[in-house]
């Protein structure tokens, strides 16, 4: 059975040591109860360092290296001269911790490269993208593998895109989505299929640790897995994955009121994410 956890714990690293191959190295003697495949630094208090992470338990095999691994390029070339911008979702970012409200300071950003790769939730706004066509949106771990060296990437466009839906309670939310696809097939020419209906609920609970960074509960992760391993056996190399996420309405209409708490849906959506690109050879999307 498959489960995601979301822990703290920390490290002893000295300032001098802090470089990224000595910390994962600490980390990785620890205990750990999974694959880590989202790390965040809380808190420093002198060589103390605090980690808050997500972790999936699982029997399956990672299909990309670990977080904690490092592989430095040997080669390095600026043409194309390209850059990365990250502007994390769910930590309470000034600008593009929302939904695509970073898109015109990354498009100005991406006028003085050849390429600028970025977050999803950076430039997406729902059902609206308005990114440069030099922006690549590349999911947030595929980007964490892109840093680390263990990936390349390769700028193409898309000739398949796939779509998961969880199996909804009201068959209308289905039909709802259906024809969105459908419209996005007659209108953008796009191709999407596979369409996946899982055989069960999805369940995931937002929420916020203990740090204030917004997190999520997960249920069903087996089921969103059967859905994936369809993908995996089609063209696809893209996937759109839409399942609920539940937010206490408190909390919604609190953030709608411009309050300051981090995106409540914007780590879940991560994990999930950073979930399904360790463990299947595409990326994807939460929408």
């Amino acid at each position: 059975m498959t489960q995601v956890y979301t822990k703290d714990f920390e490290i002893q690293c000295s300032p001098s040591q802090r470089t990224w191959i000595e910390i994962s190295q600490k980390i990785a003697a620890l205990p750990l109860p999974g694959v880590p495949i989202r790390l965040i630094l809380t808190k420093v208090e002198g060589d103390t360092l605090t980690f808050e992470s997500s972790f999936i338990d699982t029997d399956r095999e990672p299909v990309w290296s670990s977080l904690l691994d490092i592989n430095i390029r040997q080669r390095v070339s600026n043409q194309p001269f390209v850059a990365v911008s990250i502007i994390p979702t769910g930590v309470r970012a000034e600008i593009g911790g929302f939904a695509g409200d970073a898109t015109p300071s990354t498009n100005l950003l991406a006028t003085a490269c050849d390429y600028l790769v970025t977050n999803p939730n950076a430039v997406t706004a729902s059902d609206i993208y308005f990114g440069q066509d030099n922006v690549l949106y590349l999911e947030g771990n595929l980007i964490c593998q892109l840093l680390l060296g263990n990936i390349g990437v390769i700028p193409e466009k898309r000739k398949n895109i796939a779509a998961i839906i969880e199996k909804p309670k009201d068959e209308r939310f289905l039909n709802n989505v259906i024809n969105a696809l459908n419209g996005l097939r007659a209108v953008g020419g796009i191709n999407i299929d596979p369409v996946v209906v899982t055989g069960g609920p999805v369940e995931t609970a937002c929420t916020y640790s203990q740090y204030g960074n917004a997190s999520g509960e997960f249920k069903g992760m087996d089921e969103l897995m059967k859905a994936l391993d369809v993908v995996e056996n089609s063209s696809a190399r893209a996937v759109a994955l839409m399942t609920t996420l539940e937010v206490d309405d408190k909390i919604r209409q609190a953030y709608y009121r411009g309050e300051s708490i981090p995106n409540p849906w914007g780590g879940a959506e991560a994990i999930m994410t950073h979930m399904l690109t360790n463990f299947y050879p595409f990326t994807a999307a939460h929408a």
